[in-house]
C-alpha cells in the first residue's frame, strides 16, 4: 500500500484534506489525458507508457469527482465559469485524437454525462505529418543497433537491452523535441528510412476525419486544435508559429465548422510562454491549455490562453494519490511554496 493510500483517509478524517483543498485546491480543474486503453501496454518504453491510462481508471476518477461535488462543464463554458464561480468545476480534455476517443472515452462519458474536449494535430490527422513520438518508439523497439545521423555524424547506437532502448529513445527524443517541425520531420524520416521503418504508419494510432465528424455529432464532444505538426512552438519562428496556429484552426473549421480552443503541444514553460500565448489570442482561439500543473483559480479568468491542467499519470493511477496530491492542491502548494495560484509567466 502506498504512503498516499495511508495518508488519504487520515487527512480526510482529521479535516486537513478539506483545509488544504479550500486554500490550495482552487475552484476546480482541467483534467488532461492522452490515450485511454483497456489495459496498459507494459511492453512499451516509459515515455509511451506515460501517455496511457486505463479506461477503468478514467471512469473511476470521473465518478469519484462527481461524488465529491465537481460539476463537469464543456470547455466552451469555462470562461464564463471563471468569471462567475459558483461551484467546483472540472473540464475533461484529451490531446492528440487517439482512436480510443470513440471506443473507450465516449461510452464512459455518455454513461456519466461528462462533456469532453479532444485537441487534434491536424497534419497527423491528415496523414501528412508523422506522429514522431510513435515513429521513434517503433524505430527504437526494432531489433539490432540503430543507425542514425547525429550532429552531422553517422552513429550506431547500442539498442539491444531494455535499458539501451530506453536510453536511445530518451537521447533521440530530446534531439527531436528541440527542433523546428520541418527539420524534425526530415531527420525522423531519414532515421526511419535508414532502419527500415515507415514513419507514416505512426498516424494509424489516431482517428480519421470521418471518425472525428461522427464523434462531433455527440453534444458531449468538443474538438480543439493542437497545431498542425504537433510542433514545439518555442522552436518555431514567429511566422511559423502563426502558421501552425492559423492553419490548424482553418483545417478544423473546414472539417467541423468551428474551432475555438487550443492545446499547446508539450506546453511547459520551455515550450509555451508569452509569445505563444499572444499568438493563440491573435489566431482567434478563445482558450488555450498548457501542461503546467495547477488547479483553477479565479485569476485564471485573465489568462485564458495560458490555462493549467492536472494529469493522472499512467504510473500514478490511484484515486487517493491523485486526490491527495493534485485535486487538493497539495502538490502545487509544495512546489510554489504556499502561493495559492499558478499564473503562467
Amino acid at each position: 500500500m502506498s504512503i498516499d493510500s495511508l495518508l488519504y483517509p487520515v487527512l480526510q478524517r482529521t479535516g486537513l484534506l478539506g483545509l488544504c483543498r479550500r486554500r490550495f485546491g482552487g475552484m476546480g480543474c482541467i483534467l488532461g489525458f492522452h490515450d485511454i486503453v483497456p489495459r496498459l501496454h507494459e511492453e512499451y518504453l516509459h515515455p509511451l507508457r506515460c501517455l496511457e491510462n486505463r479506461a477503468e481508471s478514467l471512469a473511476a476518477l470521473l465518478r469519484h469527482m462527481q461524488n465529491d461535488g465537481y460539476t463537469f462543464i464543456p470547455v466552451d463554458a469555462l470562461p464564463a465559469a471563471l468569471h462567475a464561480p459558483s461551484e467546483r468545476i472540472a473540464c475533461l480534455t484529451f490531446d492528440d485524437g487517439y482512436r480510443s476517443m470513440a471506443d473507450q472515452v465516449l461510452p464512459i462519458c455518455q454513461a456519466l454525462k461528462v462533456p469532453f474536449t479532444v485537441y487534434l494535430p491536424t497534419g497527423i490527422i491528415d496523414r501528412k505529418v508523422p506522429a514522431w513520438w510513435i515513429a521513434l518508439h517503433e524505430l527504437v523497439l526494432r531489433e539490432g543497433p540503430l543507425r542514425v545521423e547525429l550532429d552531422g555524424d553517422e552513429q550506431t547506437l547500442p539498442n539491444s537491452s531494455r535499458a539501451e532502448k530506453e536510453a536511445s529513445y530518451a537521447r533521440l527524443a530530446h534531439c527531436l523535441m528541440h527542433l523546428p517541425h520541418a527539420r524534425r520531420s526530415a531527420i525522423l524520416t531519414n532515421w526511419c528510412a535508414a532502419n527500415g521503418v515507415d514513419a507514416m504508419r505512426s498516424c494509424d494510432s489516431f482517428m480519421t476525419w470521418e471518425q472525428i465528424r461522427q464523434l462531433n455529432q455527440d453534444p458531449l464532444v468538443t474538438f480543439g486544435a493542437h497545431t498542425v505538426s504537433h510542433a514545439n512552438l518555442k522552436e518555431e519562428s514567429t511566422a511559423e508559429l502563426a502558421a501552425e496556429l492559423a492553419h490548424s484552426r482553418e483545417r478544423m473549421v473546414a472539417e467541423l465548422g468551428a474551432c475555438d480552443h487550443l492545446a499547446y503541444p508539450y506546453g511547459g514553460p520551455g515550450e509555451a510562454g508569452p509569445r505563444e500565448f499572444a499568438a493563440a489570442a491573435d489566431a482567434g482561439f478563445v482558450t488555450a491549455v498548457t501542461t503546467r500543473w495547477s488547479p483553477l483559480f479565479p485569476p485564471h479568468r485573465d489568462t485564458l490562453h495560458a490555462l493549467p491542467r492536472l494529469w493522472l499519470m499512467s504510473g500514478d493511477e490511484g484515486i487517493e494519490r491523485f486526490t491527495l496530491r493534485q485535486l487538493s492542491g497539495l502538490s502545487l502548494a509544495l512546489r510554489q511554496r504556499g502561493r495559492r495560484h499558478h499564473l503562467s509567466d
